[in-house]
């Protein structure tokens, strides 16, 4: 048999002209259920029978709490829908801040993974774990301390495509279908990773810029080929969300949503571009902050920034103004 060929390589994936993959292990951080630096941890299982697992983060502040709940704080990872985890070291730690920085209860989930498991897989995941919490979750601390009324969802680059059509299908319910006592309060998108048939300007000029912009640009379609149903292209509403808003049956009105942006990023055009969608389509109040002369995942890749805490800061204010505490 002939060794298959490599169409494209970078440190966590590589990627082969017959579409599949191979991801490199990368170092794991274990869950620590006693508190460790303000913050507990434990995995949990979502859908046994789907695979899906995720990681709760419980502020410390939880030990004081008597008849008060915390938010609940859904936690959808990146990785173009091919790589990630929750219990990635840079991952694991960044949720523990977020944690910290939000006085939150964090359900990070650990959807699964494409191409093995094509969209709309991923959102369905994502849309159990309400589900799973809204019955009870771990039967432990999600019913203790999480406030069900009070849900936020949070999604980086990926996980904030996901953000998007989890939030838009909890919108879209009647009463009855939704998790009961369940309230999605606000959506969290940070560099949310967006596309359409056509590249933005932006887009382009990365295309034209050199090597490294190019292979970025590269990635960025690749993802999409590998993540959409077979046969489809980047006009899906999989991937499109102004698509996604015109397919919907009835129009939604959206929750409150806080899209944060990085100045140097591919995806900045496309996350300016949801805003304005989020706006006018599903008629949310919307929030826009972009870090000027930072990249994607800055918050992730520069742990000890100032532009990282100044991003958690907003977050933290966004959620305390959605909330009734």
């Amino acid at each position: 048999m002939a060794p298959k060929q490599v169409e494209l390589e970078a440190k966590k994936l590589r990627v082969y002209t017959d579409g599949t993959v191979d991801r490199a292990p990368q170092p794991v951080a274990n869950a620590s259920p006693t508190t460790v630096d303000g913050v507990a941890s434990k995995d949990v299982v979502i859908n046994l029978k789907n695979g899906v697992t995720g990681r709760l983060y419980k502020p410390q502040v939880c030990d004081t709490l008597t008849s008060t709940k915390l938010p609940l704080l859904f936690y959808y990872h990146g990785g173009g829908f091919c790589t990630g985890s929750c219990s990635q070291v840079q991952t694991h730690n960044f949720l523990h801040s977020l944690c910290l920085k939000t006085r939150t209860l964090v359900i990070a989930v650990d959807y699964r993974l494409s191409p093995e498991h094509r969209l709309p897989a991923q959102y369905d995941d994502c849309m159990d774990a309400l589900y799973w919490a809204a019955k009870g979750g771990d039967g432990d601390w999600v019913a203790k301390y999480g406030n069900l009324a009070e849900c936020f969802l949070y999604g980086e680059s990926s996980g904030g495509t996901i953000a998007h059509h989890v939030g838009v299908r909890v919108a879209g319910m009647s009463a009855e279908a939704r998790p009961p006592r369940l309230a999605v309060r606000g959506l969290v998108l940070v560099q949310p990773f967006f596309g359409s048939a056509e590249r933005t300007a932006h887009e382009e000029s990365y295309a034209r810029q050199g090597s490294q912009q190019e292979l970025l640009a590269r990635w960025y379609d690749l993802f999409w080929k590998l993540s959409l149903p077979q046969g489809a292209d980047k006009s899906s509403p999989y991937c499109n969300p102004k698509a996604h808003l015109s397919s919907l049956p009835s129009p939604v009105n959206g929750p409150p949503v806080l899209v944060t942006l990085a100045g140097l990023d591919l995806l900045l055009d496309r996350g300016l571009w949801y805003a304005e969608l989020a706006r006018t389509h599903m008629k949310s109040k919307v929030e826009v902050m972009v870090e000027e002369g930072q990249d994607h995942n800055y918050h992730v890749n520069q742990p000890t920034s100032i532009q990282k805490n100044r991003l958690l800061t907003r977050i933290s204010q966004f959620i305390n103004s959605q909330s009734s505490r």
